[in-house]
Formats: C-alpha cells, structure tokens, sequence
C-alpha cells in the first residue's frame, strides 16, 4: 500500500499541470484575442478631398459688441457726439496655411 500513495501523489501532479497549462492556453486563445479588439482604438476615415478644399475657405467673423455707460460717467453732451454704428475691419492673419480672418467689429 505504500506505493499506492506516491503513484497517486505523482498523477495528481501531472493532472494538476496539465489543468493549469488547459488554462493558460484558454486565457490565451480566447483572452488574448478579445482583449486586443476590445481596447483597440477608433479610426475614422478622413474626407482628403473636403480638407484639401478648406485651402480656399473664405471665413468672416463678425463679433457684436454693445458699449453701455453707467450714469454720469460720460456727459450728455459727449454722448450725443460718439457714433453708434461704427464698423472697425481689420484683416488678421493666422498663424496657419490656409485660413486669414477677416474680422468686422460694430460698435
């Protein structure tokens, strides 16, 4: 009977590995692979042709502006006199290839 007991011993070994080695090939085959597609990231495609037509993109940027006086801080007299419609245009440059603003201000 004292060999019974090392036999066995050896043969839970053995099935042991081999279970352990039956997953890890399982983590592998299935996990590997659905880990890889679910943290892949996103590429959209590009519209090449659209971006190469925003060279010729002509861009007007109108931006409102409203003065407003609190009591007594200008003189009636001098309030007749400021222009309420007063356009200011000035062209800035971007720092880009292919876009310049053109910026109107009205005051």
């Amino acid at each position: 009977m004292a060999v019974a007991g090392p036999a066995a011993t050896d043969l839970e070994v053995v099935r042991g590995k081999r279970a352990a080695l039956f997953f890890a090939a399982v983590a592998i085959v299935l996990g590997l692979p659905l880990w890889w597609k679910t943290t892949e990231t996103y590429r959209a495609s590009l519209p090449y042709s659209q971006i190469s037509g925003l060279n010729a993109l002509q861009l007007r940027l109108m931006v409102p502006v409203t003065v407003v006086f609190t009591r007594e801080s200008v003189p009636l007299d001098d309030q007749e006199k400021l222009p309420f419609t007063v356009v200011h245009e000035r062209e800035i440059p971007l720092k880009c290839e292919f876009l310049r603003v053109r910026a109107a201000f009205h005051v």
